[in-house]
């Protein structure tokens, strides 16, 4: 998961060529909510967030997916925004933990060859690299298919989603979560669905506030199995997808709605286009945080003002582009501060230029 370029990078948006700040504030929570789980490790708070914090990155994806690009494009763009972040940190880690001391003493070998090995093996301050390259994956099988016409899509999203149940865990296993891409695929797939259905939607704000209503109360009230994206486990068959897809649809609309000051939305954007360093990054401050027996409470606030302020100096900084696949970035470029009517219309499937400090597309 994480701006708009995927569920962690920073893309176009086709809707107007321009960022969108509701968006990209919610791209700043749910980043941050992956921080808090893996501080608050609780079933609880796996209940809540685990069937939406990681897949709104991936439906977000699908909903600003531009069709029609060439396969190798697909491949060089998803490699400087997606692969390149993944080796740049994955590199940072290792160093890391090799060579800074804590209680627990140095880092096993074991980890860092799971590390290497990538999907569910990379634990501990590599437990979040497996989402990156899984989507890097996702992305460029989504590529290979989105010609196919729309109702084929929706029947390659329903046996992406029964292949979850029969598979997931074992694809979870799979070097670099490769095997991920297909079950994530229905994620993306509905991105595209949400972006076909949210033009239709006329009071946004109250169906977006109504939907999120109905899916606390199913979380609340109906007995529902674990939900965990990187072990494979989807839930409960048929409602964890659709509740997992209905949340983002609404957290969207309510999303797409929201207007701010030109500065407001400036750091906003800044934020939202260093989300895949948040990601990557805020694991090392929570395993070393955990390491040395600090409180959970301190070790949340440290992580989340760490993660988001190193990664805001990061996106600012001539590292920008290695540390978070984007150029520099440059203030007030491209920023939408009010709604945009195309926006309320949904994502236009046609391109449209966009700065690649701002864009906010797949």
């Amino acid at each position: 998961m994480p701006t708009s370029e995927q569920p962690l990078e920073a893309g176009e948006q086709k809707a107007t060529g321009r960022r969108v700040v509701g968006i990209d504030l919610l791209r700043i929570c749910a980043g941050t909510t992956v921080i808090f789980v893996h501080v608050y490790g609780q079933p609880a708070n796996h209940q809540w967030f685990y069937p939406w914090n990681l897949a709104i990155f991936l439906v977000l994806c699908g909903y600003f997916w531009r069709p029609g690009r060439r396969f190798v494009d697909e491949l060089r763009k998803r490699g400087r925004t997606l692969a390149m972040p993944y080796l740049v940190w994955l590199i940072v880690i290792v160093v890391v933990v090799t060579t800074v001391p804590t209680r627990a003493g140095r880092y096993p070998v074991r980890g860092i060859v799971d590390a290497l090995i990538g999907g569910s093996h990379a634990v501990g301050p590599f437990g979040t690299l497996w989402f990156v390259s899984a989507l890097f994956f996702t992305c460029l099988l989504y590529r290979l298919l989105d010609r196919i016409p729309w109702v084929g899509q929706v029947i390659i999203a329903i046996a992406a989603i029964a292949v979850a149940y029969l598979f997931g865990p074992v694809l979870a296993t799979t070097p670099l979560a490769i095997g991920q891409a297909v079950p994530l695929l229905a994620f993306l797939i509905a991105g595209r669905g949400v972006a076909k259905l949210v033009p239709l939607v006329r009071y946004p704000l109250i169906t977006g506030a109504g939907m999120l209503v109905v899916s606390a109360a199913t979380i609340a009230f109906v007995p529902l199995t674990p939900f965990d994206l990187k072990s494979g486990h989807w839930g409960t068959p048929v409602i964890e997808p659709i509740l997992s897809v209905v949340i983002c649809a609404a957290l969207i609309l309510i999303a797409g709605r929201i207007a701010l000051p030109a500065r407001i939305a400036s750091l906003a954007s800044l934020l939202a286009t260093a989300a895949i360093a948040v990601v990557l990054g805020h694991l090392v401050v929570v395993t070393e945080g955990r390491d040395d027996l600090i409180r959970s409470s301190i070790i949340l606030v440290v992580a989340v003002v760490v993660s988001w302020v190193g990664a805001a100096i990061l996106r600012i900084s001539p590292l920008s582009l290695p540390f978070t696949g984007w150029r520099r970035f440059r203030p007030g470029i491209g920023v939408r501060t009010a709604v945009p009517e195309a926006l309320r219309r949904a994502p236009s499937s046609s391109p449209q230029p966009a700065s690649p400090a701002v864009e906010q597309s797949h």
